[in-house]
């Protein structure tokens, strides 16, 4: 009645048969380790190297990088004292250039256009404002305030800018002085 075989739970009853089993399988997993970890290590090292070179590299850089701020600061200092140094020789090279370059007869010529017959200039003296700019400051004398207007009004149409009154007065003679400035720019 029972030709059934009987289950043996005992696995170590056959030991030489499962020590094979794990030897074949432990062997397995070290020669696939070995073959994994021997590449492995050769890119490993290969890239310690490569590293160990680019910190040597950066190194070097930020070395050459502080080397060239120190220079460059000593240069920007070299410029600042020489930009002081020669500050007033440039200035007065720039204007014996702009005195030069700027027609004088132009602008006498257009201001005396602008004048009318009753009035006449007092004083003149121009500042520089730029290559093409001059500010002028003017005492003009006239007899009458439509007079000065007169005046205000040709400069406008003589392409005079920021026309001002700055003072007036009133002379022994009986003449109004007016101080004017304005801007006078001439056209290349």
């Amino acid at each position: 009645m029972n030709n059934s075989k009987r289950l043996n739970l005992n696995l170590a009853s056959n030991p030489l048969r499962n020590k094979k089993y794990f030897y074949l399988i432990f062997s397995f997993i070290c020669i696939a380790f070995l073959f994994v970890s021997i590449p492995a290590g050769r890119v490993y090292i290969k890239h310690l190297n490569k590293v160990r070179d680019l910190k040597v590299s950066i190194l070097r850089l930020d070395k050459d990088i502080k080397s060239y701020q120190t220079e460059e600061k000593r240069y920007f200092s070299q410029i600042e004292e020489a930009k002081r140094r020669d500050k007033d020789e440039v200035e007065l090279i720039n204007t014996l250039i702009f005195k030069k370059s700027f027609s004088w007869i132009d602008f006498f010529s257009t201001l005396e256009k602008a004048l009318p017959d009753s009035c006449f200039i007092v004083t003149l003296v121009p500042f520089q404002k730029g290559e093409s700019k001059m500010q002028i400051r003017l005492k003009v004398a006239s007899l009458s305030l439509n007079e000065l207007l007169k005046f205000v009004t040709n400069l406008y149409s003589l392409k005079f800018s920021q026309i001002k009154l700055l003072n007036e007065t009133k002379n022994n003679e009986g003449f109004l002085i007016w101080e004017i400035s304005l801007v006078y720019e001439r056209n290349i």
